[in-house]
């Protein structure tokens, strides 16, 4: 018995068919399974550090903030900043740490905040020389210039003036910076001559 010359023809194409949409879905399922690399994450590098022997610890009165200029040794995103302090176990008020813009003519912190973050008080450990840890976020932080100046502020506005103070040394043992207090959480700051307190900047973020 003869085929049919309609239903081979029938045939014929639905096999091409079929066989086009294996093609086509093998295509689309190698697309689908490609592995994408990750973005790499720059790798923090240190661009500022003050670390001398402590001789003492600050004392301040009222709402004090205190602020540490220092000079910008590698260029990048701002990602973290340490500082050293002494805190009172169980104490409360959030730490507030700022990178502020430092008027090149005179070497002090001017009022511009470059950047801001908030440090709870649960996250910093009691003690003394005890390590606050900053990390600023790549969507609120802000780039560093090498050979610029900078200043790193520290505050507790709403914390007690005696349940923290920063860890210092005299003698000037870090020449690219210089310590400033504040009795308050605004106006001038005033040079606290000769004293060095402990910090690191890092960048890269």
């Amino acid at each position: 018995m003869e085929a049919d010359p309609f239903e081979a023809i029938s045939r014929t194409l639905v096999g091409r068919l079929d066989r086009r949409a294996l093609v086509g879905g093998a295509i689309v399922v190698g697309t689908f399974t490609l592995a994408v690399p990750s973005p790499v994450a720059a790798t923090p590098q240190q661009t500022a550090i003050c670390s001398p022997a402590i001789a003492g610890s600050t004392s301040s009165i009222g709402n004090p903030r205190y602020a540490a200029t220092f000079l910008a040794g590698v260029s990048g995103k701002l990602s973290q900043v340490e500082i050293h302090l002494d805190n009172t176990a169980g104490s409360v008020g959030a730490f507030v740490v700022k990178l502020q813009a430092v008027d090149p003519s005179t070497g002090e912190p001017t009022s511009k905040v470059l950047a801001t973050r908030k440090v709870l008080a649960d996250s910093v450990p009691g003690g003394l020389n005890v390590t606050l840890v900053a990390r600023f976020k790549k969507r609120h932080t802000t780039k560093l210039v090498q050979g610029l100046q900078y200043a790193v502020v520290i505050s507790r506005p709403t914390g007690d003036t005696n349940d923290w103070a920063l860890p210092d040394a005299t003698g000037n043992l870090c020449p690219d910076s210089r310590f400033f207090v504040s009795q308050e959480q605004s106006g001038p700051f005033q040079e606290s001559a000769s004293t060095d307190v402990l910090f690191t900047v890092f960048v890269g973020v």
